[in-house]
């Protein structure tokens, strides 16, 4: 496996703060115990390789790497975002399979590409209330992410079926 922090380009916290402020929320009707609100943060898309994923997001694309690779063995995944550089643009994050166990080698079989959406929360556990009041399951959960600095994220299921990231404001995470 590669060395985590070897590729890092950009420290995400850094990138997360030049997003942050133009981040579009998420709906309006939010529930009594609701976070302040939902920001965008990433798309995340299953590749088979993350190199020949990237150059591909790099030459036909735009894209360039921002962060990572990370390989994160809570998750079984390798991981990397790249972004265009336009302020308020949600990141795509390139997510490889880890091992054969991954789950996420079970989205590249059905050919699913694009899959989840990641928004980034002040409050995760009632971030997670306010999506489970709207009918939402929760996956598992919240556990610290590498790609992440050990800020914690959670997996929900929205009622239409959409896979949903909770990431953990920098200011909510808990301590190492």
């Amino acid at each position: 496996m590669r060395d985590m922090m070897s590729k890092c380009v950009l420290d995400l916290a850094t990138f997360d703060q030049d997003h942050r402020m133009n981040a579009v929320p998420l709906g309006s009707n939010a529930a009594a115990s609701s976070p302040k609100d939902f920001r965008m943060h990433h798309i995340g898309v299953a590749v088979k390789n993350l190199d020949d994923a990237q150059r591909v997001y790099e030459r036909t694309l735009g894209y360039h790497l921002v962060s990572g690779p990370y390989d994160d063995p809570i998750q079984k995944v390798s991981v990397c975002f790249m972004s265009l550089g336009q302020p308020g643009e949600p990141l795509v994050e390139l997510v490889a399979p880890g091992s054969e166990r991954s789950p996420i080698a079970a989205v590249i079989a059905k050919g699913i590409g694009a899959y989840h959406v990641c928004y980034a929360v002040e409050d995760i556990q009632a971030a997670m209330a306010r999506v489970r009041l709207g009918g939402g399951v929760l996956v598992g959960e919240p556990v610290p992410a590498v790609a992440f600095q050990a800020r914690r994220i959670a997996w929900l299921y929205l009622p239409s079926r959409q896979l949903v990231e909770l990431l953990e404001s920098r200011s909510r995470a808990v301590p190492e």
